[in-house]
């Protein structure tokens, strides 16, 4: 079973879509615009109307290619938090989570393996302290904790 819990925040693209809408009306702009005449003033308006749109056309590409590149880095992302949940699922294989058994006042973790053992005898599972590989309890102090139980490998 897969965890859900662990999410991939994902950064907000509606900004960089606006910004992509207004470089293609600008860019748009740059099109429609045609001298009329040969003044000196109208040159420097296309020379600078012309740099800009190279730069328009230049930040378009850089935004479809981070665009496509954070696709990448997210599937990357959600495939390495797959493989990361599977090793965790892996190193639990071995392990039963016990419930319901009272703490008691400076109680041991031989006592807590015997009482386990006891409970998981009770139910019939034929299983002895030396089965566990370590045994400790989870949780807060002032409520009935949950006791980690893994056992050691056949």
């Amino acid at each position: 079973m897969v965890n859900t819990r662990t999410t991939v925040s994902a950064p907000n693209t509606s900004a960089l879509t606006n910004k992509l809408a207004t470089l293609n009306s600008i860019s748009a702009l740059c099109d429609e615009i045609k001298p009329s005449g040969n003044s000196p003033f109208q040159s420097q308006v296309k020379t600078i109307l012309t740099l800009l749109c190279a730069q328009v056309t230049e930040l378009k590409m850089d935004y479809l290619e981070l665009k496509t590149s954070l696709g990448s880095v997210r599937s990357e992302c959600k495939g390495a938090l797959v493989q990361a949940e599977k090793a965790q699922q892996y190193t639990r294989r071995n392990t039963v989570i016990v419930s319901g058994l009272e703490m008691e006042d400076n109680e041991t973790s031989n006592q807590l393996e015997s009482k386990v053992a006891g409970v998981l005898s009770d139910s019939g599972t034929s299983v002895k302290t030396s089965d566990f590989s370590h045994c400790h309890r989870n949780g807060n102090r002032y409520k009935t904790l949950k006791i980690i139980k893994k056992f050691r490998p056949l």
